[in-house]
């Protein structure tokens, strides 16, 4: 039996949005210590009952004032959109607790999917899912960082050849819509 294995994209650190965007606010803000963290944790699922602790105890260390967080697009991955419901509401509980101690949550769409990469398998579920995470932010009153709109007008530009991992222009333009909303609510 042949196994194939397929490698994640990956780009140098300094070209993920996490990197970009602590870039950004080093420019823009001189004057203040900024620090972006990346906690990202690779192949991550809303609904492995490990992520929501993870979650809790990176919040709970007292070390941040806003988190961003932006998780869905692997349990998408799974096809089933009966699935969304709780993974809209493991989003609630790590909005609920940021809230909780004092954490400004910023919420984020998942980015589009190329259907066309094996990794794409959840390309049809992201609009709906999308649609779900921008109610949750309304209905919470956390500002948005809808990622999905800014990549979905150039998905071959801004997606991987894998069709799930954003393109170093994608990163960027991922930092560019966080940038953009931190500007619009801490300024």
């Amino acid at each position: 039996m042949t196994q194939r294995t397929h490698p994640s994209v990956q780009v140098p650190f300094s070209e993920t949005y996490p990197e970009a965007l602590h870039q950004d606010l080093l420019h823009r803000y001189t004057k203040q210590t900024t620090s972006v963290d990346n906690a990202g944790q690779p192949a991550e699922a809303l609904l492995d009952p490990a992520t929501f602790p993870r979650f809790v105890s990176l919040t709970s260390s007292g070390r941040y004032e806003v988190v961003l967080i932006m998780e869905g697009a692997n349990d998408l991955a799974n096809r089933d959109d009966q699935l969304e419901p709780a993974m809209i509401a493991v989003l609630r509980y790590m909005v609920l607790d940021a809230k909780s101690r004092g954490i400004r949550p910023y919420l984020a769409t998942v980015p589009p999917e190329d259907p066309a990469g094996f990794r794409g398998r959840g390309a049809d579920l992201v609009p709906g899912f999308n649609t779900q995470v921008r109610d949750l932010a309304a209905t919470e009153d956390v500002k948005l960082v809808d990622v999905y709109a800014a990549l979905v007008s150039d998905v071959p530009t801004y997606i991987g050849w894998d069709g799930l991992h954003p393109t170093v222009q994608g990163y960027a333009k991922i930092a560019d819509v966080f940038f953009t909303a931190v500007k619009q609510t801490l300024e």
